[in-house]
């Protein structure tokens, strides 16, 4: 299981580890581990997920990114700072249906407005009129991922031994030799850089017991 599936197994989280997570991180992740940059803006994000979350529950305390809370509230103040092409398609479900849980509550609308503004009121209205056709999407994207890892892990226990093993495929060699075949047949090879290549199929692991 890895640290996103493990994420949302959680009934009780902080604005720290959502913001981690929206931006492709583990949730446990040291802050000292992030470079200057991607410092600014984990705290950016959980400052203004963890004020949101403080007005909502009317909580008297002073504003603390590290305090446990309910994780449907957390998770729906995030979704206006989902970071596309960044934020893993499992955390984006899972936002998505904490989103819809609170449509099914008494006075919906004025509780997303106050915890995301009007984007987050927005999301609601479309998942609580549309949700299933919504949640079919979903389903298509989290069959496509399934597929990746499942290819990949086909690659490494029938391809090159140096591909590796069905549980632990070398990804590194399976771009390599990827990437020379499309060199070779003339494959351009936009929108399979190296790094994007390793992180599809980071995600696509998610997936694979779904």
């Amino acid at each position: 299981m890895n640290s996103f599936e493990m994420f949302i197994r959680l009934n009780y989280i902080t604005a720290r580890e959502m913001a981690f997570v929206l931006m492709g991180l583990d949730y446990e992740a040291l802050q000292s581990s992030l470079m200057v940059e991607q410092s600014a803006v984990h705290q950016r994000i959980s400052r203004a997920i963890s004020r949101n979350v403080n007005y909502y529950e009317k909580s008297e305390r002073k504003q603390n990114i590290s305090k446990v809370t309910n994780a449907e509230h957390v998770l729906a103040a995030a979704y206006p700072f989902i970071i596309e092409d960044v934020t893993p398609h499992i955390i984006i479900d899972h936002i998505d249906k904490a989103i819809m849980k609170i449509t099914r509550e008494s006075g919906w609308k004025d509780k997303l407005e106050m915890l995301g503004g009007e984007s987050l009121l927005n999301r609601g209205k479309i998942l609580h009129t549309g949700g299933r056709g919504d949640y079919k999407k979903n389903d298509e994207v989290k069959g496509n991922y399934k597929m990746i890892a499942v290819l990949i892990r086909m690659l490494a226990e029938n391809g090159k031994a140096k591909y590796g093993s069905f549980s632990k495929p070398l990804v590194s060699e399976i771009y390599s030799d990827l990437a020379e075949l499309c060199s070779r047949h003339g494959v351009d090879l936009k929108g399979l850089a190296e790094s994007t290549f390793y992180k599809k199929v980071k995600e696509a692991n998610s997936f694979i017991n779904e």
